[in-house]
């Protein structure tokens, strides 16, 4: 039997089904926390800033930026984040360090923030003991890099990585908050689908609507008359 269900109906199915959902909730929850605390690896991010200057002998000849300073350096900025991700930058670094550990570097993001000569080199490691060394080496031979291949302004570190307090992922509160609503929704599905095609007559809603007659009388049960009743 398929019927349209009244939407009061369908929320007094849900209260008289609420363990269902409490259940499948929980359940959710239970995977999510096991995934997001012992089964994902938490990951790490360290921040170097360098910023783009003046070679030091105009640094002391001129005593300001020049509108024509400036866009240079804004335009070799998108060069320079390239220089950053490069091949090249990871190699000295592997030369220098010699750290196994280089392998698990998960992502090396170089970015600059728009209108400013900043960029800002991201490492993301397993590591947290480990992130800040990396990121300082790869600004460290970045900028001996940068200045080989293209010498077009002075770069310098303005803010070393330090070593994370807290890992950037898994977001384990973010994971079990969607894990509720996904609890919740699943199982609010599953209950619809069960009314939706339920066969079974349970009330006079339910005869009327299979019948298309008219109820005459209401016969309640004797062991449970506010629920199982007959209809006539």
């Amino acid at each position: 039997m398929v019927y349209e269900i009244d939407l009061i109906q369908f929320l007094y199915k849900l209260r008289k089904r609420k363990w269902l959902i409490i259940y499948i909730t929980m359940a959710c929850m239970i995977i999510a926390g096991i995934y997001s605390y012992f089964i994902v690896q938490p990951l790490y991010e360290a921040n170097v800033s360098i910023i783009i200057g003046k070679e030091e002998a105009r640094y002391f000849l001129e005593d300001s930026y020049t509108n024509s300073d400036v866009s240079l350096y804004l335009q070799v900025v998108k060069t320079y984040e390239e220089i950053a991700e490069s091949r090249m930058v990871w190699d000295r670094v592997e030369e220098s360090l010699k750290d196994d550990g280089l392998k698990k570097i998960k992502n090396i993001k170089a970015a600059s923030k728009t209108g400013t000569q900043i960029i800002t080199i991201t490492v993301t490691h397993p590591s947290s003991k480990n992130v800040a060394i990396y990121a300082n080496a790869f600004a460290e031979q970045f900028i001996q890099i940068a200045g080989e291949v293209l010498p077009a302004g002075e770069l310098r570190i303005l803010d070393k990585a330090e070593q994370p307090k807290t890992h950037t992922s898994p977001n384990r509160m973010l994971n079990i908050a969607i894990s509720i609503l996904l609890g919740v929704m699943i199982s609010v599905v599953i209950i619809f689908l069960s009314e939706y095609f339920n066969p079974i007559i349970e009330s006079e809603r339910d005869a009327m609507d299979c019948l298309n007659l008219p109820i005459l009388g209401v016969l309640p049960h004797e062991k449970v008359a506010s629920e199982e009743r007959y209809v006539i």
